[in-house]
């Protein structure tokens, strides 16, 4: 699972850095073999790419409050709702990346999963969402949402949106999650969420 230079893994080569560089992994494992070999407090930040000002001050946050941050970059069709375009959703991988080094963080990753690493099996339809993104297992959340007008606009939205984002927790296994005021109700249902499922702070 890993690119070897010198008897080295990509994991030992990180950790090994003494200047600010970025690492971008694409694989659980090859997240995961970094992820064991870290010591200190562990910050993610997911995002769906496109970067912006709003997601690098998360990004300061992260950095600002543990020894590592982790950002994820995955348009999750899980919340698509059917009369919405997931292909037409912009994809700027490379320039998220280089924004993210910009920041001149000590030690970063970037997790850039693709749909089958992060659904590899589909599983009966959920009625809410959109059968070409159904995940193999699914964080039903409308109970939370039942009766918001965020939620009626967007039915399957914050279950699509809880759904990725346990995966994202369990995965990368961080102490905090960093997310954005500007989704409150997101943030809320997160945070309802992951308190039964996760071990970890959300900031």
């Amino acid at each position: 699972f890993f690119s070897v230079c010198a008897g080295m893994s990509k994991a030992d080569e990180m950790l090994q850095r003494k200047t600010p560089e970025l690492t971008v992994v694409k694989t659980i494992a090859e997240y995961q073999a970094i992820r064991r070999k870290l010591q200190g407090t562990v910050g993610l930040v997911p995002t769906m790419g496109g970067l912006h000002e709003a997601h690098l001050s998360l990004v300061r946050l992260s950095a600002q409050r543990c020894d590592h941050t982790v950002v994820t970059i995955f348009v999750n069709p899980a919340q698509f709702a059917p009369d919405e375009d997931f292909d037409a959703y912009p994809r700027q991988v490379q320039a998220d990346i280089d924004m993210i080094r910009g920041e001149g963080i000590a030690s970063a990753i970037v997790f850039v999963p693709d749909r089958e690493e992060m659904y590899p099996s589909p599983c009966p339809p959920h009625p809410d969402l959109p059968s070409t993104s159904i995940p193999s297992v699914y964080v039903d959340v409308e109970r939370y949402v039942e009766g918001k007008a965020e939620a009626k606009s967007r039915k399957g939205f914050f279950t699509g949106v809880a759904t990725v984002c346990m995966k994202l927790f369990n995965m990368t296994s961080p102490h905090v999650v960093v997310l954005g005021k500007k989704d409150r109700l997101q943030c809320i249902v997160l945070i309802q969420v992951a308190e039964p499922l996760c071990s970890l702070g959300i900031g």
